[in-house]
């Protein structure tokens, strides 16, 4: 009898010791569950900041390099002609920015509209300077023509007018700010562009677009280096949502980019995944026999749930990689890509004594193919001329769409001034076979710009705009042929 009550004594002490070291076991393995997921979304969320602000940084940047060198052909033309009709000129040769969205002008000393390209421009009402660089550089400006536009313009020197003016493109401060992404920004998320030298901010939030004189966390944007970033958790000044935040300053603009991504809306499914998981403890305590097969089947979930964010994460960069470094239409790089390749080529030409030659390309006649076939077909003629394009250049020469139907193409290594005449040759034999577009054949021709390393130049700028002058003058002296930078006329490219 003893022994029984000794065993039992025993046994009642065990038992509520076995529930409750279950039951502590139970919630610590909760505990520590939820202070991983709450680490490892904490940590994606800083990580997914910091992306979205490069991605923006790169759309950012390429924007404005792209209206930049829509100014500095207008500037060149103008500066060439001194023809107040020069836009008019430029757009028959389809040397625009698109007018739905961008209106183009020369503007004159005191402010007032010359000619323009684009949207009808209403009178200026007020104007805030933005940035404000040397005066053969792009500057920006924000004005009031019944509502804010952004102007970014470059200065016009002509010997036939003693007038200071301009050449501008404008368009709606949303523009910089389009890029905004709900899906993954979330409805309380934060897109902005905010000038160094000012508290001029764009931004944008959900639906809604603010542009104005606004105050974006300019304190941290002031300390900023050309090219540095910073990340940080704290509430925005302009609606007191806490965020966790990016700022990039750009590092050949004076302007910062910020992201910034409300904490409590990209961290609401784990809150809601923690509130299950406080559930399925207290069940537990009750049902201390389906412990480990409770435990098993949250550890095996959490499992996949990292697994999969894993691959959704490597993915998403692969496709923002893939975004912002190629081309979508036709998968060959992009102006920035190119431009990367094209730095690394001169320094190895530079290093081996070799020469180099840069082919700006520019179809004729592509404008009436989507005007008459529709843009299906213009899709399918640049697809198919890229791929002509590989076809007649080696496997070490690159080739990149960087706007609309131009495209340039790199020639490393080449021993003589000849060897890019023989390839501009093939590519046009190449042109000249009909295309085929829904269903139908189609003919076009290419003109064609070259300039050589170190010949024409020794940095990557004045190659690329030497070989666009090239093709510029291919165009104007007949179209479907090339043109070496420097020569008197424009030359078919001779056979071999």
């Amino acid at each position: 009898m003893r022994q029984i009550a000794r065993r039992s004594l025993n046994a009642n002490i065990v038992f509520p010791v076995l529930s409750i070291l279950a039951s502590l076991g139970l919630w610590l393995t909760t505990l520590h569950t939820l202070s991983n997921e709450q680490e490892s979304a904490e940590s994606a969320l800083w990580q997914s900041s910091r992306q979205w602000a490069e991605t923006y940084e790169t759309h950012h940047i390429r924007s404005l390099q792209w209206i930049d060198q829509y100014l500095k052909t207008a500037k060149y033309a103008y500066e060439q002609s001194g023809d107040d009709a020069i836009l008019s000129e430029l757009d028959r040769y389809q040397l625009l920015p698109p007018p739905l969205i961008f209106t183009i002008a020369l503007i004159g000393e005191e402010g007032e509209t010359i000619t323009s390209h684009g949207n009808s421009l209403a009178s200026i009402t007020s104007s805030i300077p933005v940035w404000e660089k040397a005066d053969d550089e792009m500057q920006a400006t924000i004005v009031d023509r019944d509502g804010l536009v952004v102007q970014l313009s470059r200065r016009l020197d002509s010997e036939n007018s003693t007038e200071a003016r301009r050449v501008a493109i404008e368009v709606a401060p949303d523009f910089f700010v389009s890029s905004y992404d709900s899906s993954q920004l979330g409805e309380k998320g934060l897109l902005s562009a905010v000038s160094i030298s000012s508290d001029w901010a764009i931004w944008r939030s959900g639906d809604r677009t603010e542009a104005g004189e606004l105050s974006v966390h300019p304190s941290r944007v002031g300390k900023l280096a050309p090219g540095e970033s910073t990340t940080f958790l704290a509430a925005s000044p302009i609606d007191g949502i806490v965020r966790l935040t990016t700022i990039r300053r750009l590092s050949d603009f004076p302007v910062a980019v910020i992201v910034g991504l409300s904490r409590a809306e990209q961290l609401k499914a784990v809150e809601q995944r923690a509130e299950k998981y406080l559930t399925r403890a207290l069940i537990a305590n009750f049902f201390l026999f389906a412990l480990a097969g409770m435990l098993w089947s949250t550890s095996s979930k959490l499992s996949k749930s990292r697994q999969q964010q894993r691959e959704i994460r490597r993915a998403y960069q692969q496709e923002l990689k893939q975004l912002a470094f190629h081309d979508g239409l036709t998968g060959l790089p992009n102006r920035i890509l190119f431009s990367n390749f094209l730095a690394n080529s001169i320094r190895q030409a530079r290093r081996d004594n070799e020469k180099m030659a840069l082919l700006f390309l520019d179809l004729d006649g592509f404008k009436q193919v989507n005007d008459t076939l529709g843009h299906s077909a213009g899709d399918q003629l640049l697809q198919e001329f890229a791929e002509r394009l590989k076809s007649q250049v080696r496997e070490s020469d690159i080739v990149a769409r960087i706007s609309g139907d131009e495209f340039l193409a790199l020639l490393p290594s080449i021993t003589r001034k000849q060897d890019a005449f023989i390839v501009a040759n093939k590519i046009k034999a190449a042109v000249d076979r009909p295309f085929e577009a829904l269903n139908g054949t189609l003919s076009v021709t290419v003109s064609i710009g070259i300039s050589i390393f170190p010949d024409d130049g020794a940095n990557d700028e004045t190659l690329l705009r030497h070989a666009d002058e090239a093709m510029y003058r291919s165009k104007t002296e007949g179209k479907n042929r090339a043109t070496f930078y420097g020569d008197a006329s424009a030359t078919d490219a001779p056979t071999r």
